[in-house]
């Protein structure tokens, strides 16, 4: 019964997710400051360099809040793991964009990527095992995709998310 509420819960917040995206439009530039701000006042986030190259002006097709939480999710997990510096970037592709926050951290061998876009899978016993997948599942309902891959060094996730029709 738990596991059928949680599958419940989750398609109901994708529906939720998807329905506000219609008309949804974000600046990640902005949301990108709002996440850095949040993560300079913790532990791992203030010992670390930040650098968002993301240009102002750019707007996705999703709530505000939505993205916050997807980038919170992999900002923080950058955080978790960098070594000096975490780098928030932005690359247009035709009507995408993709949203990249990457560390100079260790990394982790190919073989461990599918496990950690699993939900509950982590690299270590440090976090809850949610986070990807929750922005996994932000993306997808946005029609959109979550990637990770290799940043040499370190660990680059990468958000690609429909550009927000202009009106």
């Amino acid at each position: 019964a738990r596991a059928m509420r949680r599958t419940v819960d989750r398609e109901l917040a994708r529906a939720r997710t998807a329905a506000r995206a219609v008309d949804a439009q974000a600046d990640p530039a902005r949301v990108a400051n709002g996440v850095i701000a949040v993560l300079r006042r913790t532990p791992e986030g203030a010992r670390l360099h930040w650098q968002q190259t993301i240009p102002e002006g750019l707007a996705v097709a999703l709530d505000e809040a939505d993205l916050a939480e997807a980038m919170g999710a992999l900002a923080e997990n950058a955080a978790r793991y960098a070594r000096n510096k975490v780098v928030m970037s932005a690359r247009v592709q035709g009507d995408r964009v993709q949203l990249t926050i990457a560390d100079d951290g260790a990394g982790i061998g190919k073989n461990d990527l599918d496990r950690l876009m699993r939900r509950y899978g982590r690299a270590d016993e440090k976090g809850t095992g949610l986070g990807l997948a929750i922005a996994t599942d932000i993306a997808e309902a946005a029609g959109g995709t979550l990637t990770l891959g290799d940043a040499a060094p370190g660990l680059a996730a990468s958000l690609t998310l429909p550009l927000a029709r202009l009106n």
